[in-house]
């Protein structure tokens, strides 16, 4: 029997994986970093978003004392952008309908990769903070795990008894890592079909199937 649910963010409550790659082109002018240089560094990447910067700034060739101040700026700017962003596109629909149902029978909690003060600030934004329990963001590398392995830990649940949802590799590889169960939403961004896990469409879809696993 399920307890806890452990929602991924983006591409789970909000569209927004799209929007985050795309607000990557406008913190740069276009003669300040070439787009080819920044799909590069996303493709390689994976880690934070002052890692990605601190990448892009190397590559142009700035001064190691010079990187960290432009990161900081950016990353400013970054968030700026996203923030601006996700706002406009709101929660996905039915979203809060269904938090507020799951919330009545299971622990809810939020894991995403998005800096934790960054998650905090959007949580803020969209007013869905006191569905969740915690809300996790990335600190270090491997966040997701850990922060999983945390919630675990905290709440002293079997793993059959927690249940992480997610739209990214990241999402499936922490559950497997940690042994949880998982569900994944499907769509345009992963493409994921036919996969040896259960896959929903959209949120509105996990209450009928938590009852089958």
């Amino acid at each position: 029997m399920i307890k806890i649910i452990v929602f991924d963010f983006d591409g789970v409550l909000v569209d927004s994986n799209r929007l985050k790659q795309e607000a990557w082109f406008k913190v740069f002018k276009p003669e300040e970093a070439s787009r080819e240089l920044i799909r590069n560094v996303l493709t390689e990447i994976k880690e934070t978003r002052y890692d990605i910067l601190r990448e892009i700034f190397r590559r142009l060739g700035t001064s190691a004392e010079e990187i960290e101040p432009l990161v900081l700026s950016h990353a400013q700017k970054y968030n700026e952008l996203v923030q601006s962003g996700i706002s406009s596109l709101g929660l996905n629909l039915g979203v809060k309908e269904v938090l507020s149902e799951l919330k009545q029978r299971f622990r809810l909690y939020l894991n995403s990769a998005t800096p934790e003060k960054a998650l905090l600030e959007t949580a803020g934004r969209l007013s869905i903070g006191d569905f969740f329990e915690e809300i996790y963001g990335q600190s270090e590398p491997e966040s997701k795990v850990k922060n999983l392995k945390k919630i675990i830990e905290k709440e002293n649940f079997l793993l059959q008894e927690v249940l992480a949802v997610g739209d990214g590799e990241d999402d499936l590889a922490a559950a497997k890592t940690v042994g949880c169960r998982f569900i994944g939403l499907a769509n345009d961004w992963n493409g994921w079909k036919d996969k040896e896990f259960p896959l929903v469409s959209n949120l509105s879809e996990i209450k009928n199937l938590i009852l089958k696993i």
